[in-house]
């Protein structure tokens, strides 16, 4: 309530990140200011833990890492595109998960603003995120009790750029760059500024991101070196002490201790740390170029995305105005040293880097809440009483795109060759997996839209009693399957013909087989197969499997026994969004291709050549 007694009007961002969470208020006719979530910082460790029956977020989440690993969840937002993810021995929905650090958030925000609900709740994004993942983020929001009513979405670039450009500094007309060096992520983008062109005047023209690159993986870098040197100054034994099992507390306090180190060396040329277990302890000193020394990989890294998105976006370095860096990494002399060597007397800052993303939300153009709640909706963000099984695969899994055609990804006229190892790599090259933590993310194309309001209404799943397959009414198949054929693949399969199946160890969801549409002489012979896998890890471990098992290498995949990455003409090249196979077994050919967003494997058997089944897909 106001002085007057009437509700208070206000606003609430929240900047979820992979590593560490931001969100700032600002009440009606007021600046915005930082909301303090954490008890030492004003941003919070984004890892959820479910303990005991109970979620808990932020750094008491982080401090039950060192003790029961398996109940915490670092990095949610990685997350947050699967189907399910184990917490404490149970099968979660991610979205539940990232709800519970959306109610904290919540909570404290409406202690600091008098209890009465935001009128207005804006939400930021990776650039790399389209429509699944954006509803997934409102899912979140939305079982942390935040009224999807108020929400609004805004991409991180284009929130970051506003911050700078409330500066005055950016004119009209530029190109500028922002480098988005977080704990967990590096993502470069070029947004061009044209004010009073359009009501979004920012246009992400280039984008890309390196995950994991970050914070995080300097902690890891600069921990295995402390113990390395603890092994070679004759302290091997109480690293052993360290390794055991029994000391988890003494583990997450060294964690601790490497974290305040890398934290000090941004602002002194050396920094002292301890080692200890129990009553035996070891005290370390680490210099400034020694830790820069552990970081010349990941900064070359960095380098090469800021000089490559630069190139993609503005023509290289003369056609951008400024480089502006942001995240808390960037807080690191030697982040700063590396981007002013690639791109020199082009670096800018501004203010705390940890908290331009969130303040420049608070300062972009969004459009008026129409209808302001004036109750907030209940959370659910209690766990379930019994673990869920999985839901099926998201609607509109159809990887052939209605604006433009598909093409094998080329690379400088190089292919790429995507790592399918093991299960480790779990994160994937695509615009819209949630997981990702392979070497990188992928370019994004040109946006235009700055701000998307979510949608209204979520998507719904058939009834039992009427599940719309295509243009009939297919009672026994499954609802996953269901959603397969819902999703838009009818350009692809005569619904009609489907029948559910089984496929693989039980991983999968569902699985159909159906007669195919193709636009080739042998079509009446061909038929498509389409199996929906509940997350990125299993369909990875399949194509590697039929990759292994068939002998496919990698190559042009007009031809047998082949591999190779594709994307969508019109998009950036480097977005891989999928896989190819293609071998020959009995004068029929084996057409395979993977949609990472979807997590959908389509499976065409056909007497058609391979090059006739190349030209097929390629054209919608």
């Amino acid at each position: 309530m106001n002085s007057n007694g009437n509700a208070r009007l206000w606003r609430l961002a929240i900047d979820f990140g992979t590593s560490n969470t931001t969100a700032a208020v600002q009440a009606f006719g007021e600046e915005p200011k930082i909301l303090r979530l954490g008890t030492n910082a004003d941003s919070m460790p984004s890892c959820v833990a479910l303990y005991q029956g109970e979620f808990v977020c932020g750094v008491a989440a982080m401090n039950l890492a060192g003790i029961a690993p398996d109940c915490v969840e670092l990095t949610p937002k990685r997350r947050l595109g699967e189907q399910s993810l184990w917490l404490a021995g149970r099968s979660l929905d991610p979205v539940l998960v990232a709800g519970a650090l959306f109610h904290h958030i919540l909570q404290v925000a409406l202690r600091e603003m008098g209890q009465t609900p935001p009128q207005q709740v804006l939400l930021t994004h990776p650039e790399a995120w389209g429509v699944y993942m954006c509803q997934r983020l409102c899912d979140a929001a939305a079982r942390g009790g935040i009224d999807p009513r108020t929400v609004v979405l805004m991409s991180e670039p284009v929130a970051a750029a506003w911050h700078f450009a409330a500066s005055g500094d950016v004119p009209a007309g530029a190109n500028i760059a922002v480098l988005d060096f977080g704990g967990g992520t590096c993502d470069a983008a070029v947004l061009h500024y044209a004010p009073g062109t359009k009501e979004q005047a920012f246009e992400v023209v280039a984008a890309r991101g390196l995950d994991p690159l970050g914070g995080q993986d300097f902690d890891a870098r600069l921990q295995d070196w402390v113990l390395g040197q603890a092994v070679q100054t004759g302290h091997a034994e109480l690293v052993a002490k360290l390794r055991d099992e029994a000391n988890s507390g003494a583990r997450a306090t060294f964690r601790e201790q490497v974290r305040e180190v890398k934290h000090a060396l941004s602002y002194s040329s050396q920094a002292p740390g301890v080692l200890r277990v129990g009553g035996d302890e070891w005290i370390f000193t680490v210099t400034r170029n020694d830790f820069e020394q552990m970081l010349a990989g990941p900064l070359e890294q960095a380098g090469r995305l800021a000089t490559d998105v630069v190139a993609a976006g503005a023509g290289g370095p003369a056609g951008l105005h400024v480089i502006y860096l942001s995240g808390g990494s960037s807080l690191i002399p030697a982040v700063q040293m590396k981007i002013n060597d690639v791109l020199p007397q082009k670096v800018a800052t501004l203010g705390d880097p940890k908290t331009i993303t969130i303040l420049g939300a608070m300062r972009a153009p969004v459009p008026r809440i129409e209808n302001p709640p004036i109750s907030t909706p209940s959370p659910e963000t209690r766990p379930p009483e019994s673990p869920p099984p999985p839901p099926p695969p998201p609607a509109n899994p159809t990887s052939k795109p209605k604006n433009g055609f598909r093409v094998p990804l080329l690379i400088a006229g190089s292919v790429v060759v995507l790592a399918l190892a093991s299960l480790g790599f779990s994160a994937l090259l695509g615009s819209d997996p949630g997981s990702t933590s392979g070497s990188s993310r992928t370019p994004i194309p040109p946006s235009t839209s700055a701000i998307v309001s979510p949608p209204t209404t979520p998507p719904t799943t058939p009834t039992e009693q009427e599940r719309l397959c295509g243009a009939h009414v297919l009672n026994d198949l499954s609802d996953a399957e269901c959603e397969v054929l819902n999703g838009g693949v009818s350009e692809l399969v005569d619904a009609t013909t489907c029948e559910p199946g089984e496929w693989g160890e039980g991983s999968q969801t569902a699985v159909l087989a159906c007669q195919g549409n193709m636009n080739i002489p042998e079509r009446s012979a061909s038929k498509v197969f389409m199996v929906a896998y509940p997350n990125l890890p299993s369909m990875r471990t399949s194509e590697q499997t039929l990759i292994d098992d068939h002998g496919l290498t990698e190559g042009f995949p007009d031809k047998p026994k082949l591999h190779h990455s594709w994307v969508t003409e019109g998009e950036a090249t480097s977005l891989a969004k999928g896989n190819i196979m293609t071998w020959v077994e009995s004068e029929t050919t084996m057409w395979l291709w993977t949609d990472w967003q979807s997590h959908i494997l389509y499976w065409v058997e056909t007497p058609a050549s391979p090059s006739q089944v190349y030209a097929w897909w390629r054209v919608p």
